[in-house]
């Protein structure tokens, strides 16, 4: 698990666009796991990043993605829906 003073946000999905990427890594601590990814490494990223928010762009966001960090405090969709939360 990472210790750090900032802010821990997953992205599920591509990058953001560069201005508001750069805007959110100035802020936060930003870990994107790509289109798509499988859960298992969804779960494993937000388990070892301790993640603090998730935003949703194109993968799916099971129950055990939830509970995969004790400091997750929001989840965001990106986009329309929300059937992959």
């Amino acid at each position: 698990m990472v210790e750090s003073s900032r802010f821990s946000v997953v992205v599920i999905g591509p990058s953001l666009a560069p201005e508001a990427q750069r805007t959110l890594t100035a802020r936060a601590e930003v870990y994107v796991t790509g289109a798509y990814p499988p859960v298992e490494r969804t779960i494993g990223i937000v388990r070892e990043h301790q993640a603090q928010a998730i935003i949703v762009r194109q993968g799916d966001v099971t129950r055990e993605v939830l509970m995969a960090s004790s400091r997750l405090a929001i989840v965001v969709k990106h986009g329309v829906g929300v059937d992959h939360i």
